[in-house]
């Protein structure tokens, strides 16, 4: 799978707007995401492991310290068991996961168009606001393996 995404950080103190851009490939258990701009930068999912390559090199996240990041990365790559252990509701097209108290998010907002993610909010414990738009969705593509590889930014 394969497609570009839109993040944007919408902090509930000012109200400031930072977005992102970038792509996402998955295939086998591994996900590569590619953020693209100034602070450009990859991260590599593999393993239950976070690799983040930048400019500065290359560092594996410790998941410990990244609790927040912990959740999102359990929810990539087991929805199905995330979902399970979390209450939900549906609301039209969008299925609201709320977090549970160990969580570092309130609740996780997700809209559908037909069978395809449109988009993901992510509340956090302080009201920040985290959104992924979802584009160019591109399902049973051949991806090179060679590309979840851990090598330097390009």
């Amino acid at each position: 799978m394969e497609f570009s995404f839109i993040q944007t950080y919408v902090s509930k103190e000012d109200n400031s707007r930072l977005s992102e851009a970038g792509k996402a490939y998955y295939s086998n258990n591994n996900w590569r995401w590619d953020y693209f701009g100034e602070d450009r930068r990859i991260y590599i999912i593999n393993k239950e492991k976070i690799y983040e390559i930048s400019e500065d090199g290359k560092e594996e996240i410790n998941m410990d310290r990244e609790k927040f990041n912990n959740s999102i990365l359990n929810f990539i790559k087991r929805p199905s068991y995330f979902l399970k252990k979390r209450k939900t509701s549906k609301m039209g097209s969008k299925l609201i996961i709320y977090g549970e108290k160990d969580d570092s998010f309130k609740k996780v907002i997700i809209s559908f168009s037909r069978y395809a993610i449109k988009s993901i909010l992510i509340f956090d414990l302080e009201d920040n606001i985290i959104e992924f738009t979802i584009k160019d969705i591109k399902l049973n593509i051949p991806i090179s393996e060679k590309i979840f590889n851990i090598t330097k930014l390009n």
